[in-house]
Order: C-alpha cells, then structure tokens, then sequence
C-alpha cells in the first residue's frame, strides 16, 4: 500500500508525511504503480482534476482504492472537487476533506477512516 500525490504548493506531500500509515510515492511523468494506492488529489481552477493527475491514473487507476482531498475551503463548493470527480469516476472510496496541509483533527479523522476501511477486508 502507498499513498500518491501530486502537488503544486506541497499541502498533498505534507498530508501523507503526516498520516504517515504507508510509503509515498509522488506523480512524475510515465510513473507506473503496482501496488494498491490511496491518492491524495487537490484542484486546480473551479475543481477541476489537474492534467498530471488525469494522465497518471489513465494508466494506474485498477490500483486505487480510494482518494484524499486537499483543497482551501475558500472555493466553496469547489472545494476537494477533483478528489470527489475521481472517487465517483472510479467507483472508490472517498476518505476525507482535508484543508490545506490539514489540521491534527482532520488527519487523525483520515486516518481512523483509512484504517477501518482497510481492517473491514477492503
């Protein structure tokens, strides 16, 4: 299991370090992953799923199991649209909202659902 990411700023990156349940692995060009993998997507724009991330999981998506977001909860609705576009587009779990870099509550939450979710067979 790995968590991937993304990032522009390094709000996904500092999300995962701070989970700190699985291996990183971040989105470069041509990246193939063989192991099962939560996401952890932000959005670019209106919520709209960034072009790196789009082009990574035409090729990787059978391995994910579920998504993260990371957005600003400025953009109102938009915010963690692309994590919330990706977990229906691709029938998997969505497991939190988190702002920015996250708060300590909004990552022990993340992490409460990824564990129960995992210890339930999934």
């Amino acid at each position: 299991m790995k968590f991937v990411f993304f990032s522009l700023t390094g709000n996904t990156k500092k999300i995962a370090e701070k989970l700190d349940l699985f291996p990183i692995e971040e989105i470069k060009n041509d990246l193939l992953i063989n192991d099962n993998y939560i996401l952890i997507a932000s959005s670019i724009g209106f919520g709209q799923v960034q072009p790196e991330v789009k082009s990574f999981l035409k090729n990787n998506s059978e391995k994910m199991i579920g998504v993260i977001g990371s957005g600003n909860r400025n953009w109102g609705q938009s915010y963690c649209k692309a994590a919330k576009t990706i977990s229906k587009e691709y029938n998997v779990k969505y497991f939190a909202s988190i702002e920015l870099a996250g708060t300590n509550n909004q990552i022990e939450e993340c992490r409460k659902n990824i564990l129960e979710f995992l210890s339930n067979g999934n």
